[in-house]
């Protein structure tokens, strides 16, 4: 995980921006005007954003997705920054997209579209990568496939945009079918990072919905985005496998529960750890540093081990007839358990309840860092919190989309906005997974405009922030 952590840090960035590169923070928060929406078609979920079950294939996608990555490659079709510019509002509105240019450049990946839109019927995804281990990270292996499956989305992405900007609206509900599917898929697994990955798919297909509800009489989506998974993107997998690593990587940890170690088992067991923690990055020789760093260690760790096992039950005649580095290994790994426990338990509640918990345990332990140099909570601890804000961060999206589109389903149906949240009518208030409770402290109507304005979570940058805007109907 230590060789992970750039890279975590860096989708979590991208997840964050997954629209455009990072920007100052505008004056005011993101503005998305809804527009009149179109009769209400006969089926509510006519433009469902998930495959239907008759549409469904039982087979596994990852295969499908990888050659649809590949495909995306061998164009060998660099993209020019022009190019770059289609892709995301920001820069080229709908209305400015220059649709013959973007449909002759997208010929060249039309074998790559069938492959990925083929995919994402796939009911479940097999990535099939080795177990993540501290000696072994399996991400060097996946970076260049996700690289070029990163190629088959902005070709998806860009194909949504087109479809959006001709209001051909049912070729647009299959670009976002594909693109949800392969985030879905990415969160599938075993590995936090592409559960990440995942999360940068799903918001920049966030962004393509919500143009889609800025388009005069684009179809209502409340139905469409109620029915997506929630979490949209699952992260309790990957971490509950990630948390699982150490024993993974050092299976003679295993002998320090069940038995007394001889001193030199003992040592052999400390010795791989520092290497494990190290990575073998010494700065003199490798024998003379972990004696050195056994005789700094057993001075400053054993007092406090000892108690600790003691005040934990053992015996006091059984802990002193350990081997002093058994005893603070042991309590470095009881210790481990514990806090593993403690974030696996609020991983499974809501998020407004869990993360607020898996917070406090992240800055508890980075405090406790300072002190202690349990090297298996410095693999555990750092970025989870904002990983689990990620994923509530991406939910919470959907929830807010949710929201407008029932506020513009209540225009559609009476005419003007409602004067209080709490009289939105036609479909059940969404619930903000945030805050567990409903958008009515983010509502109100200015000058007969209805405006639901939903701020940045706590640790977020501004540019979060999201102002939905809807006017009365037009008689």
């Amino acid at each position: 995980m230590i060789r992970l952590l750039p890279c975590v840090a860096l989708l979590l960035v991208l997840a964050a921006h997954a629209d455009g590169p990072p920007k100052k923070d505008p004056p005011g928060p993101t503005v998305i005007r809804l527009a009149r929406q179109a009769n209400a078609p006969a089926r509510a979920l006519a433009y469902h954003l998930m495959p239907a079950s008759n549409e469904e294939v039982d087979d596994n996608a990852a295969q499908l997705w990888l050659r649809a990555g590949i495909n995306a490659r061998s164009a060998r079709r660099k993209w020019t920054e022009k190019e770059l510019n289609w892709a995301g509002p920001s820069v080229t509105p709908l209305d400015k997209l220059p649709a013959k240019e973007v449909r002759a450049f997208l010929e060249k990946y039309l074998d790559g579209l069938d492959l990925a839109d083929r995919a994402a019927l796939r009911t479940r995804c097999r990535w099939d990568y080795k177990p993540l281990t501290i000696q072994t990270i399996a991400m060097t292996l996946a970076m260049e496939e996700l690289m070029a499956m990163r190629e088959a989305i902005l070709v998806v992405n860009l194909r949504f945009r087109l479809e959006l900007s001709e209001k051909r609206f049912d070729d647009a509900r299959r670009s976002a079918q594909t693109g949800l599917a392969l985030a879905r898929h990415l969160g599938d697994s075993d590995l936090m990072v592409l559960d990440l990955y995942g999360m940068v798919l799903a918001s920049m297909m966030m962004a393509r919905l919500e143009e889609w509800v800025q388009i005069p009489d684009s179809p209502n989506l409340y139905w469409a985005l109620t029915e997506l998974p929630r979490p949209l993107v699952g992260i309790r997998r990957s971490i509950r496998n990630e948390l699982g690593m150490i024993e993974r990587s050092l299976p003679s940890l295993r002998d320090l529960r069940a038995k007394k170690l001889t001193e030199a088992q003992a040592r052999d067991t400390y010795d791989r750890m520092f290497d494990a923690w190290t990575q073998g990055s010494y700065e003199t020789e490798p024998t003379l540093m972990k004696g050195m760093a056994r005789t700094a260690v057993v001075a400053k760790y054993y007092p406090n081990a000892r108690k600790t096992l003691i005040a934990g039950g053992r015996l006091e005649k059984e802990v002193d007839a350990m081997p002093k580095l058994q005893v603070i290994a042991l309590s470095f790994l009881e210790e481990y358990d514990r806090v593993r426990d403690e974030i696996t338990k609020w991983l499974a509640a809501p998020a407004h309840q869990g993360v607020p918990e898996i917070e406090k345990i992240v800055a508890r332990e980075l405090a406790n860092a300072k002190e202690n140099t349990n090297g298996f909570l410095h693999l555990m601890v750092p970025s989870l919190d904002k990983i689990v804000n990620a994923q509530t961060r991406l939910d919470r999206r959907v929830a807010s989309l949710r929201a407008a589109e029932a506020l513009r389903q209540h225009v559609a149906d009476h005419g003007k906005p409602p004067a209080t949240w709490a009289e939105l009518k036609g479909v059940p208030a969404p619930i903000d997974p945030y805050t567990g409770k409903g958008f009515d402290a983010f509502y109100k109507v200015v000058d007969g405009k209805g405006i639901l304005e939903v701020p940045s979570m706590a640790g977020w940058p501004a540019t979060q922030r999201q102002r939905y805007e809807v006017a009365p109907r037009v008689q």
